[in-house]
């Protein structure tokens, strides 16, 4: 039986009454076990700028998650998979993953002191870049700056990479160096017993 599959620990206050008084030792846990996600066609919308508002607290993984929801809730409105976040003209996120293009034979990703979440996957995809000979560029994109881009992959600790398909309806092509990228991603993760539900990229 395939017994792969996500768990989540979630931690907080056991009840208490008011204030922040309560003794630390009462915390209730909620445990979540769920499949390993499944591979999908991953078409990608671009949101107005500040149309979902920055949590925050963008670097810390806390259950107030408002701008995540919001982001997901975009996507589906528009019909697409998932939606990049955009605040004051620069791309950050979507509502669980970072986002990598490539132009011009390197790689690009919005940098980490913006308002978002960088994840551990993606600190993970830029060191494999590099062992690689990629030159990765880190910093504050706006959302033409993607219109030249020749591949678009979303990252994140479920999923692992994921193939962008098609970026505001425009159907995005998968350079063959990527690949070399992807499958050394993968096999890392499948080593360290990570779901790996991305799907190939195809040379062209």
């Amino acid at each position: 039986a395939d017994t792969s599959g996500t768990v989540r620990i979630q931690l907080s206050a056991a009840p208490g009454g008011r204030g922040f008084g309560r003794p630390v030792a009462e915390t209730r846990e909620l445990v979540e076990v769920h499949p390993a996600p499944a591979a999908r066609e991953l078409t990608v919308a671009v949101l107005d700028d500040g149309e979902v508002p920055p949590s925050p607290l963008p670097a810390v993984k806390t259950c107030s998650a408002l701008p995540h929801v919001l982001c997901a809730v975009a996507a589906a409105r528009r019909g697409c998979a998932e939606a990049l976040r955009v605040d004051r003209g620069f791309v950050l996120e979507t509502s669980a993953a970072n986002v990598f293009w490539v132009n011009g034979g390197e790689l690009f990703t919005p940098a980490a002191y913006l308002p978002l979440y960088p994840g551990c996957t993606r600190s993970f995809v830029i060191e494999a870049a590099r062992a690689l000979g990629w030159t990765v560029h880190e910093g504050s994109y706006a959302p033409w700056d993607l219109d030249a881009a020749e591949g678009v992959f979303l990252v994140n600790a479920a999923r692992g990479l994921e193939r962008v398909s098609q970026l505001e309806g425009r159907p995005l092509g998968w350079p063959s160096s990527l690949e070399a990228l992807r499958s050394a991603i993968e096999a890392a993760r499948d080593q360290a017993g990570l779901p790996v539900a991305s799907t190939p990229g195809g040379g062209d």
